[in-house]
């Protein structure tokens, strides 16, 4: 749906009983106002480029229940806003989403998961637009998400009931059920001593989950691998033991393959490649002195760490990127600003700045490809990188902005405000009004081509007379 400003001069005065449902005018005349353009929203609000900066209204989401106008009243402003309904543009699913609040949503695959404030889970398929299922869990308990398989079939949250995190949830999104699973399920752990297990640390790779495990009586430290799929566990011994009650990390301290064979490790201040196949771990020499955030590229096995001083006497920030064999790279020291999420994408090291900034680096020179302004934050447990068309990559921040950026020449082509997320399997951006009636539709996504293609549709033989022709330089 778009929403366009009608643009009159007449007095509000003469149309006031119209618009009573919408706005109080308490007798006032005045001019209606409008606005050559602005952006629409999907959580019931618009944000307006205009005379106005930075102004937000409330009541748009009237024009998505089939209102063809309403007015908005802002101090001593009136505003008139018609609706339009637009080719192709945001459009409702045919299903009723569940009252209430609702406190988590997850795009998988072409379903769409919804949870309530009452601990109820709704699952939805978006392509035949069906509720598929509704499951009903523990009210006194407390979810969290944290990974689904690599082919979305069923995702695992953790439940506040188990502390240690060793038994998760699983949701069978194709049979609408839900099982506890253990996670620890490995006979030496039977052994004396106080196991503490570190899965507020785990990391995921294709169908495993990747954490932490310390005995504090042996004095014996493992990474765990677990298996989404056989729901077997392997583990690795590390060299020495690692006392996480003194860990301050709150991300993974490890990059697999999404085979779950090979990947790097880093604890006690040093780097190692670790192989879940030959049972090995082996220190690299690196020269870092720490890892706040790190990442892997699956095609090659390339990695990339970046390390900020925590402590007033150190304000280091360096980024460094090393080959699969832990054989560095390149690195930049004193950057400039603190990074907060990293990925890779393509040929390219796509990193993410405290002050609302893209930067694209050149994955094998480190020579900068770009930057771009973005102006919202990035979060960096939950970024996202997906192909997009025409050239284009969508980059969803994990707080409700997805940025459409053409990858050749590092440019914003597109922003969307609010939005749930984007689902790659339908090429659809899924929204919703935030009312409480929870309404969730999407628009698809066209790139600058597929725009150019509709507009020659639409023009179809049409052509500009002489006068347009010169008052647009086009003679």
């Amino acid at each position: 749906m778009r929403l366009t400003a009608q643009r009159s001069r007449t007095s509000l005065a003469d149309k006031q009983g119209a618009f009573e449902p919408y706005v109080r005018v308490n007798g006032a005349s005045g001019t209606q106002y409008y606005f050559d353009s602005f952006s629409e929203g999907y959580n019931g609000m618009s944000y307006i480029d205009g005379e106005v900066e930075s102004t937000f209204f409330y009541h748009a989401r009237e024009a998505f229940d089939g209102v063809s106008q309403f007015v908005v009243e802002q101090g001593d402003t009136i505003r008139v806003f018609k609706a339009e309904q637009g080719d192709d543009e945001f459009a409702f699913f045919g299903f009723e989403a569940p009252e209430g609040t609702i406190i988590h949503h997850y795009i998988l695959g072409s379903r769409l998961v919804l949870m309530n404030g009452e601990n109820k889970i709704y699952i939805y398929d978006m392509e035949s637009e069906k509720k598929l299922h509704e499951i009903e869990l523990e009210s006194e308990n407390h979810y969290s998400y944290i990974c689904s398989t690599t082919d979305q079939s069923c995702f695992y949250m953790t439940t506040s009931e188990d502390i240690y995190n060793r038994n998760l949830l699983r949701v069978d999104l194709e049979e609408g059920t839900c099982e506890t699973v253990d996670i620890s399920n490995a006979d030496f752990l039977t052994g004396n001593g106080k196991w503490k297990f570190d899965c507020t640390n785990r990391a995921v790779s294709g169908d495993y989950i990747f954490y932490r495990v310390s005995n504090y009586n042996s004095m014996t430290s493992y990474w765990f691998r677990y298996s989404m799929k056989d729901e077997s566990v392997t583990y690795l011994a590390l060299p020495y033991y690692e006392d996480l009650s003194k860990s301050s990390s709150v991300v993974p301290k490890c990059m697999f393959a999404e085979d779950g064979t090979k990947g790097v490790l880093y604890f006690d201040n040093a780097l190692y490649l670790a192989d879940f196949g030959s049972g090995t771990v082996t220190p690299i020499d690196a020269k870092i002195p720490g890892v706040t955030y790190s990442t892997r590229r699956e095609s090659d096995g390339m990695f990339a760490c970046y390390y900020q001083g925590s402590q007033e006497s150190d304000s280091r920030k360096e980024l460094h990127v090393y080959d699969a064999g832990g054989k560095a790279i390149w690195q930049i020291d004193n950057l400039p600003e603190e990074i907060i999420a990293m990925r890779f994408y393509n040929d390219a090291l796509v990193v993410a700045t405290e002050n609302y900034r893209l930067y694209a680096y050149d994955a094998r020179s480190g020579a900068k490809k770009g930057v771009i302004d973005i102006g919202k934050q990035v979060y960096h447990t939950s970024i996202k990188i997906f192909d997009g068309t025409g050239g284009d990559l969508i980059v969803d921040s994990g707080s409700g902005y997805l940025f459409m950026i053409n990858y050749e020449h590092w440019a914003l082509t597109g922003a969307v405000h609010e939005a749930v997320g984007y689902c790659p399997a339908l090429k659809r951006i899924i929204g919703r009004t935030g009312s409480s009636d929870n309404k969730y539709g999407y628009c698809r996504y066209y790139s600058v081509d597929d725009l150019v293609e509709k507009g020659k549709a639409f023009v179809g033989e049409q052509t500009m007379s002489e006068a347009d022709m010169a008052t647009y330089g086009l003679n």
